[in-house]
């Protein structure tokens, strides 16, 4: 029997092939263009290497877009930052570092 639950909140997971994010109503934090950009570059990756990598492109965008709030939150201080997400600070710290974010820099600013 398959699950059409989601597991985290038991609302109903759209299951429809070529089912559009927009379509729901449900604002997100990435735009719409970030998602559609990383289907595209999976689709070309699966096609000349065998397999996507739109999961890490997405989530890449994700650490992006919330790092820098919680760098000032934090007032650019890492050990905070961690305990604030409940995340390692080595983890975020290889983040900040993969990403190319100057948390202190942007603190500052």
């Amino acid at each position: 029997m398959q699950n059409t639950q989601t597991p985290a909140i038991g609302a109903h997971a759209h299951l429809a092939k070529g089912f559009n994010p927009e379509s729901i109503g449900t604002p997100c934090l990435l735009p719409f263009q970030t998602y559609i950009a990383a289907l595209e570059q999976a689709q070309a990756d699966k096609a000349r290497k065998g397999k996507g990598q739109a999961y890490a492109q997405l989530l890449n965008a994700f650490h992006q877009a919330i790092l820098p709030l919680f760098f000032a939150e934090a007032q650019g201080n890492l050990s905070e930052v961690s305990r604030l997400m409940g995340i390692h600070r080595e983890t975020i710290s290889i983040w900040c570092k993969q990403l190319g974010l100057n948390t202190r820099a942007e603190v500052q600013a």
